[in-house]
């Protein structure tokens, strides 16, 4: 009976070192993605996300920048922002960097430490957006979905079916890009088990007015509500 006490007691402080609230883990990482373009003059938002255990206290976050071989630090919670035009938000989650200029580009890293001194880290490479983003126009048909069925979508621009040009569609159907498909009369029809929907929307310029370089001109949408066909 003597020789199964120690197992006995090994047991019992396996056991409590797993009770829960006595251990605290932490993981931080940026909402952002890798790289991060940002224009000359632009500015910079990184956002950092700390997961934690409840009771795992945070004591400082730190941003660093680190161009070539040099590392210096831009800012830090709660003490100060080091720079005039950094700023941190939402208790030191949030950096901004306004009017972006050459030296501000390199590897950010934020450190998150906790109450013992512990430190987390996340970094990203911020580079220079060369090219702006292009914008577009797309048209959206919605409808609402069902548990049982999944719908399809057809595009009509001008009476043509352009269902089978991916370029011109988001990978779902539901989305038309018009920069990609210009036309007048475009048309979305959906269909089911349940049925067929249409909707149409109709652009057009009716008349155009010039005086010397002044042109005046009036445009005309025209709406038609969905209905529903059952079969």
């Amino acid at each position: 009976m003597m020789g199964l006490r120690p197992a006995y007691l090994v047991f019992m402080i396996s056991v409590t070192s797993l009770v829960p609230g006595r251990h605290h883990c932490m993981s931080v990482h940026l909402l952002n993605g890798d790289p991060v373009q940002v224009a000359l003059g632009q500015t910079l938002v990184l956002e950092a996300q700390v997961n934690k255990t409840p009771g795992h206290e945070i004591s400082m976050v730190t941003w660093e920048l680190q161009r070539d071989k040099q590392r210096e630090k831009v800012a830090e919670y709660p003490k100060r922002n080091l720079k005039l035009d950094v700023s941190l938000d939402q208790q030191g989650m949030v950096l901004r960097v306004t009017k972006l200029n050459e030296t501000g580009y390199g590897i950010y890293t934020v450190t998150v430490t906790d109450k013992n001194g512990k430190e987390y880290t996340a970094r990203r490479t911020v580079k220079e957006a060369v090219t702006p983003p292009e914008a577009s126009i797309s048209l959206y048909c919605d409808v609402p979905l069902t548990r049982w069925d999944v719908p399809g979508f057809v595009w009509l621009v001008d009476g043509v079916d352009v269902s089978n040009n991916t370029s011109v569609l988001s990978a779902d159907g539901r989305r038309l890009f018009l920069s990609a498909q210009k036309g007048l009369n475009y048309t979305c029809v959906v269909s089911s088990s349940q049925g067929t929907s249409v909707a149409q929307y109709i652009t057009g310029v009716i008349s155009a007015a010039c005086d010397g370089l002044i042109c005046s001109s009036w445009i005309w949408v025209l709406v038609t509500l969905p209905f529903a066909v059952c079969f």
